[in-house]
C-alpha cells in the first residue's frame, strides 16, 4: 500500500514490510534477504560455512518520505554499495544507521572505523561503502538527500560520520531513532508524517556539528570559508570557465590561500573535476535522463571535450559512461519489468520515494 494512496482518517497504520528466515532451509533465507536489500546493497556471506549460522528477521515501516528498518542478523555477513550497484539502483538518499548489538567494521572510500552498539554512523548511497557484521542488531533511517543537504553546512562530510553513543549528540539521535522503531507499530500515517519532518531536522542537528568539527580537525583550516568555496564550486559547476582563478576573484582569495584551503581534498582543480564527475554519474544514472546524450550530460557538467571527460570519468569510476547508463537502464527496466503487484514492498517503497 502506497502512503499517499490511503485514505487516512487518522487511524491508518503505517504499511509495513517484513521478513523472517525461521522455518526455512538457511539458503532460501538467504537467497530471499538477498533480493530484498537488493536496491541498497550486495549482500554476501563470509565463507561457505557462514550458511550455517545464517539467520535474519528485518521489518521496515514506510515513514512519510522516509523508510525506516530493523534488521537482525546472525552469522556473519558483508555488506558492499559498489559503483555498479550505485548505477543500478539510482538510490539518492542518506542512511542513518544506529547500531543496537554486534559488530560492524566500515569501509567507505578509503576510511576504516568500527561501529559498536550505541553508535549512529551516516553514508551517502550515491557513494560507495563496505561493512563487515556479525551477529548484528540495527535500526536503519533512509533520508532522501533533498530532505537534509538543504540543512547541513556540508552534505558531502556525512558519508562515513560516525556519532559515538558515549557523546550528547550520538546519544540524543541513537535514542530517538530507537524510539521511532519501538512505536513505529502503533503509529498512524498521520502521525508518522507529522514526526518526519521534526526527525530529519533532529538529524542535522545531531550530525551537522559533528560534519564540521571533523572538517576542522581532519584539515586544519577555516572549516567556514571552504565550506563556502565548496558551495560555490557545486552552484556553477557547468561552467566552463571554473577555476582558480574564477574563485579567487569571488572570494578575494590569494592563490596561495586558495591552494592551502583545497590541498587536503586532492587541490581546486582535482576537486572541481571530481564534483563534476559525480553530477555526470548520477544524471547517466537516473531514469529521467536516459534519453538525454552522453556527450550533452558531460557538456553540462563542464566538460567542453568528450574524449577528456571519457578518460576522466573511467579513471575515476572504473567503468565507462555507457556502463553506467547501461546499468542504469537495467535497474529501471528490472522496476518495471513486472506490476506493482508482485514486486517486494521494499522496492516499491524506494521506487516510490526516488520518484521513479
Amino acid at each position: 500500500m502506497d502512503a499517499e494512496d490511503a485514505l487516512d482518517d487518522g487511524s491508518t497504520p503505517l504499511p509495513r514490510f517484513s521478513l523472517a528466515s525461521e522455518g526455512l532451509p538457511a539458503e532460501v533465507a538467504f537467497e530471499r534477504w538477498r533480493e530484498t536489500v537488493a536496491p541498497v546493497f550486495e549482500t554476501e556471506l563470509a565463507d561457505a560455512s557462514a550458511m550455517d549460522e545464517f539467520g535474519v528477521a528485518f521489518e521496515a515501516f514506510h515513514f512519510g518520505p522516509l523508510v525506516l528498518g530493523r534488521t537482525r542478523g546472525r552469522g556473519t555477513q558483508i555488506f558492499e554499495r559498489s559503483t555498479p550497484t550505485v548505477a543500478r539502483s539510482g538510490v539518492d538518499h542518506i542512511l542513518v544507521q544506529a547500531y543496537v548489538a554486534g559488530g560492524n567494521h566500515v569501509t567507505a572510500e578509503g576510511a576504516e572505523f568500527a561501529v559498536a552498539p550505541g553508535d549512529v554512523w551516516l553514508f551517502d548511497l550515491a557513494r560507495t561503502v563496505r561493512t563487515a557484521t556479525r551477529d548484528f542488531t540495527n535500526i536503519s533511517l533512509a533520508v532522501p538527500r533533498a530532505l537534509i543537504e538543504p540543512l547541513v553546512v556540508d552534505g558531502d562530510a556525512l558519508h562515513g560520520l560516525r556519532l559515538g553513543g558515549d557523546t550528547a549528540l550520538g546519544g540524543l539521535l541513537y535514542d530517538h531513532i530507537r524510539g521511532l522503531d519501538v512505536r513505529a507499530p502503533r503509529m498512524t500515517l498521520r502521525e508518522a508524517s507529522s514526526v518526519a519532518e521534526s526527525t530529519v531536522h533532529l538529524v542535522a542537528g545531531c550530525v551537522g556539528p559533528a560534519a564540521e568539527a571533523r572538517d576542522a580537525t581532519e584539515a586544519g583550516m577555516a572549516s567556514a570559508l571552504l565550506a563556502r568555496l565548496r558551495r560555490d564550486v557545486d552552484a556553477n559547476l557547468g561552467e566552463p570557465d571554473l577555476g582558480p582563478d574564477l574563485l579567487m576573484r569571488r572570494h578575494g582569495l590569494s592563490r596561495a590561500r586558495l591552494y592551502r584551503l583545497f590541498e587536503p581534498l586532492g587541490g581546486v582543480a582535482d576537486y572541481i573535476r571530481r564534483r563534476r564527475l559525480r553530477r555526470c554519474f548520477l544524471d547517466l544514472a537516473a531514469p529521467d535522463r536516459r534519453d538525454v546524450r552522453i556527450a550533452e550530460i558531460a557538456q553540462r557538467w563542464g566538460f567542453g571535450n568528450e574524449a577528456v571527460f571519457s578518460r576522466a570519468f573511467r579513471a575515476r569510476f572504473g567503468m565507462t559512461a555507457s556502463d553506467v547508463r547501461r546499468l542504469g537502464v537495467q535497474g529501471l527496466a528490472a522496476a518495471f519489468g513486472r506490476d506493482d503487484a508482485d514486486r517486494p514492498p521494499l522496492e516499491q517503497w524506494m521506487h516510490d520515494l526516488m520518484g521513479r
